[in-house]
Parts: C-alpha cells; structure tokens; sequence
C-alpha cells in the first residue's frame, strides 16, 4: 500500500522525511475504523522492522524501531482511554513472536581497537565511555549478518 517491499525504518522515513506513514499514525488510523464495529474488534500492531534490523545487528535502527512502536503503544492506549477510561473492557497484549539477543551492558572501559569516528581523547573517553552491545544470531539463519569489525553503522 505505501512501498512495494516492506517500509522503511522510522530513522529513515523521518531523516528523508519519506511519506510513508509512522506506525503510530497507521495504528490510529486502524482504531478510527475499527472502532466503528459494534460488535468489538481486535487489532494488531507490530514493529517488524526491529526483527530486520536486528537480524542485520543494526542497533541503532532497532531502537529507534522500538520507540516508534512504544509511541503507537501510548497513542493506541491513550484513545482507548476516551472509551474506557480505567481500560476494564479491554484486554492490552502486548508480546514477540520470538527474540533476539542484542544485550546492552552498560557502561565499559575501552579496551583494544578504537572504530574509526570514535573519540579517542583522554577527556572525551572518561567524559563519554561507551555502551557495550552484544549481539548473537544463530549461524544458520538466511538473514544473520555476521561481522567481527562493527562499524558506526551498526551502534
């Protein structure tokens, strides 16, 4: 309906300012219809850019992915509210269908090689550390992207 292959990630869209719409905006514009059966309704939300990004260890595109669909969340509920203002007619879920493993331990010393871009001043490495990311997709996987030299890309 808005792109011939899947959309784009949030980043994307909104640094090119691409007109596909948000998944908050899609997620209203489904309760605007939905809302109209008497009957009740079912909608489903899902943020399927954060599985491709991951899949592709790009954790700055999943994170984003993730506030965007956080976003949709707190809309959706927000006119959920006007409805049924202590939500006891509505049954919130809010799951995956499966996980990845992209793990964020906090703060670490630098230790080793430093990427190309970083900042490398004594002052700026005490100032700034960095955020440790692993990442662990299974070898088999079609889509795993698979590299011992992350760049910025990917953090």
């Amino acid at each position: 309906m808005f792109n011939t292959s899947h959309l784009n990630y949030n980043l994307d869209r909104t640094k090119k300012n691409l007109p596909e719409p948000s998944l908050k905006q899609m997620a209203l514009a489904a309760w605007d219809i939905l809302t109209q059966n008497k009957n009740g309704f079912f909608p489903m939300v899902e943020g399927g850019r954060i599985d491709h990004a991951l899949h592709d260890t790009n954790a700055k595109r999943a994170l984003h992915d993730t506030i965007a669909l956080n976003e949709a969340l707190d809309a959706t509920i927000k006119k959920l509210r006007q409805s049924d203002s202590g939500l006891k007619k509505t049954l919130i879920v809010i799951t995956a269908d499966h996980d990845h493993t992209l793990i964020l331990n906090g703060y670490a010393k630098r230790t080793g090689k430093y990427v190309q871009g970083q900042e490398t001043s004594v002052l700026g490495l005490v100032k700034n550390g960095f955020v440790a990311q692993i990442f662990k997709n299974k070898i088999s996987h079609t889509y795993s992207y698979l590299s011992d030299n992350l760049s910025m890309r990917a953090t």
